[in-house]
């Protein structure tokens, strides 16, 4: 992550968590920890209202991981302590754009969806707007503000990845949005 994203910087107390977290793993041989980077909710798809939100072109790839993929991430975890004690590992189902999700959910639900447009810039006035009203929500303008816009990074790398560790083949990705749509 670039060091001078509203991103990076809302994680400064998470920061001194892991710091903390580091610390006891050293001092106590009993005691492990392993992070997931997990978010919901923030992809831009209004399922029960047909509606997107399309951050800038809409062509930006990113890695995603469905619900079933997590459970399995966990799962897994737990059957390979000493690989993933102390570290945060990423794992992904799919890396795709917001476009191609829009495509396969308009193909799916046989509707065609109402889509806003919003440039990341937006996005980041909208959760500072959020952050001086003491809504909480803001993070994830900000998160969208980081993953979204064009020329981002926010796709893992197939040598980032935990999925051989664990065990977790990719998915198909149409397959997940019949499930969030409750077609399977």
């Amino acid at each position: 992550m670039h060091s001078n994203h509203k991103v990076v910087k809302e994680l400064g107390s998470k920061m001194e968590t892991l710091n903390r977290l580091d610390q006891l793993a050293r001092e106590h041989k009993w005691f492990s920890w392993t992070s997931v980077g997990l978010s919901t909710g923030f992809l831009g798809f209004d399922l029960l209202n047909h509606k997107a939100t399309i951050v800038a072109s809409g062509n930006q790839p990113f890695s995603t991981t469905n619900l079933q993929a997590v459970g399995q991430t966990i799962a897994s975890i737990l059957t390979h302590p000493d690989e993933t004690a102390n570290k945060f590992i990423s794992v992904s189902s799919f890396t795709t754009t917001q476009n191609e999700i829009l495509q396969l959910l308009e193909a799916e639900s046989g509707q065609k969806w109402q889509v806003e447009r919003i440039s990341s810039d937006d996005l980041d006035k909208l959760g500072d707007q959020k952050k001086g009203k003491g809504d909480f929500s803001y993070f994830m303008f900000y998160l969208r503000h980081y993953f979204f816009p064009d020329g981002s990074t926010g796709f893992l790398k197939e040598e980032d990845s935990a999925n051989e560790l664990l065990g977790l083949d990719k998915e198909d990705m149409r397959d997940t949005i019949r499930k969030e749509l409750n077609f399977d």
